[in-house]
């Protein structure tokens, strides 16, 4: 794999965009400080890189389903070639 790609899965939606939402039913002790953390540690990876000049484009593995749409989105962000 690319080492500029990266595949993520989600369990708890991170961004308000997202229209599914799965929050632990157990362990809520672990998992809701777990992913409090997630969400912390990639706001400061995308911070980070847009201080090194890059962009990053967020595709959750749900949106993949749909390849038109997900290949139009990835399109748009490279721009022309």
């Amino acid at each position: 794999m690319d080492p500029g790609l990266r595949r993520l899965r989600h369990r708890r939606s991170l961004d308000a965009g997202m229209t599914k939402l799965h929050e632990p039913k157990s362990n809520t002790g672990y998992w809701g400080p777990k992913l409090d953390r997630n969400k912390a540690r990639d706001a400061a990876n995308a911070r980070a890189l847009r201080a090194l000049g890059w962009k990053a484009l967020v595709i959750w593995d749900c949106e993949t389903r749909d390849t038109t749409k997900t290949a139009m989105r990835i399109r748009t962000f490279l721009g022309p070639a």
